[in-house]
């Protein structure tokens, strides 16, 4: 996928919506609207080349890691897979060696990013860091301070976050 590691996920949602996340980076990368995916050079090819977005590019991830548990800015990941249930896959990781579940969503009716996360032994506070962003990003689980958001100690196990995509 462009502008992605080797290890990305395309996803691929209704509506002609879909998503990159990088297994390497164990992150969502960006969103993008129209057709799925080009594999033409792929498949014709020697090897080594990119997909091309059959479509426009909506959102996209700053490019830190945006989780943070405790203090510790530049965190160590390591993907270990996913499963689905279905309909959506759920991309399991480990933050410092913290086991993380993210889904990630789409609500079309309001244009709305939704990044889903369960952690289940979390101890130490947790921050969300969305970066710069054109989105409007609000979490009922969160309270936001000079653009981090601090994950309420009740909510430390499961917690989500959404980010209005500007019309």
């Amino acid at each position: 996928l462009p502008g992605a590691s080797s290890r990305a996920i395309a996803v691929g949602l209704r509506g002609g919506i879909s998503y990159a996340f990088d297994a390497k980076l164990c992150k969502l990368l960006y969103f993008w609207e129209g057709g799925f995916l080009d594999f033409e050079k792929s498949w014709t090819g020697h090897g080594g080349w990119y997909s091309k977005l059959m479509g426009t590019k909506i959102f996209e991830a700053p490019a830190s890691f945006p989780l943070r548990m405790g203090s510790k800015q530049n965190p160590e990941v390591k993907f270990l897979g996913y499963r689905t249930d279905g309909k959506l896959p759920t991309f399991l990781y480990q933050i410092n060696s913290i086991s993380v579940e993210e889904t990630i969503g789409f609500d079309a009716d309001n244009r709305t990013i939704v990044l889903y996360f369960k952690i289940s032994d979390a101890e130490e506070p947790i921050y969300f860091d969305p970066g710069k962003s054109s989105s409007i990003w609000s979490s009922d689980e969160a309270k936001e301070r000079d653009g981090i958001w601090a994950i309420k100690a009740e909510n430390l196990k499961s917690f989500s976050f959404r980010a209005q995509m500007k019309q």
